[in-house]
C-alpha cells in the first residue's frame, strides 16, 4: 500500500480487519527497523516507505540474484562436480 505514497493510519485501517492498536504495533516494528518512515499529524500517524533503505535492499537483492563474474555457479557442472 505504501508503494503508492504516504498514507494515514486511518486509510490503512480501512483495508484491513484489525484494530488501531494492532496496526500501530506492526507499523512501529516496520518503523523501528527502518523500512517505514512515520510522522505525526494531529492525532493520526502517517506512514511512507523509506526509499533509501528500499533502494539498498533492491541493490542487495540484485547483487545476490544476478550472475557475477566470480559467481560460484561458474565453477560447478550440472552434475555437481567442480570444474576447478
Amino acid at each position: 500500500m505504501l508503494s503508492c505514497g504516504e498514507l494515514c493510519a486511518c486509510e490503512i485501517l480501512e483495508s484491513f480487519e484489525i484494530t488501531q492498536p494492532t496496526l500501530s504495533y506492526h507499523m512501529k516494528i516496520l518503523t523501528e527497523c527502518g523500512l517505514v518512515i512515520s510522522r505525526k499529524e494531529g492525532s493520526w500517524m502517517h506512514y511512507s516507505n523509506n526509499p533509501q533503505l528500499i533502494e539498498k535492499i533492491k541493490n542487495y537483492w540484485t547483487n545476490i540474484s544476478t550472475e557475477q563474474e566470480d559467481c560460484i555457479c561458474k565453477y560447478t557442472k550440472a552434475d555437481g562436480q567442480c570444474d576447478k
